[in-house]
């Protein structure tokens, strides 16, 4: 619920760096505010309001033109594009390797390094045949010349 109020506010932003800054305020006074609980509790609670309260502010935050600047840059949209592979490969890696004695942080960089690796070794390749094929299907599907053309080509 808090998502579509944050589509909402980001919206109707007068403005935007009064706003921001009192978006920046706010997530760090919650932000604090959880981690002082999770210290005082020793516990994570998922579903702890000062937890979704700072999130939606982050989320609105995240609409200024600093940020989306920011996150514009160049590496941290190839993050973006390997994330899915980084998320496939990354436990598994840091669990070997920290099977094998290897540093924490060491290990973390090893599994997103491994995820990395993954993606430009298998997963761009598929997502390449994946658009060779679609498009291969599309014209096959709605431009009988192209049909006309391979079947003369597979038979002549």
């Amino acid at each position: 619920m808090l998502g579509v109020i944050a589509v909402d506010v980001v919206r109707n932003i007068q403005n935007e760096r009064v706003f921001i800054g009192a978006a920046a305020a706010a997530s760090s006074i919650l932000a604090i505010g959880t981690i002082a609980q999770y210290v005082i509790r020793g516990a994570y609670n998922h579903a702890d309001p000062f937890w979704h309260l700072a999130s939606f502010f982050v989320v609105v935050g995240a609409a200024s033109k600093p940020v989306v600047r920011v996150l514009s840059w160049r590496p941290l949209i190839e993050v973006g594009r390997a994330s899915f592979s980084i998320y496939l490969v990354h436990l598994p890696t840091i669990a070997i390797l920290v099977r094998h004695h290897v540093p924490w942080y060491a290990a973390g960089l090893g599994g997103v390094g491994a995820g990395f690796i993954f993606y430009h070794t298998v997963e761009r390749s598929l997502l390449r045949e994946d658009r060779r094929l679609a498009k291969e299907s599309y014209l096959k599907r709605f431009n009988p010349a192209h049909t006309l053309r391979t079947k003369n080509i597979e038979t002549g």
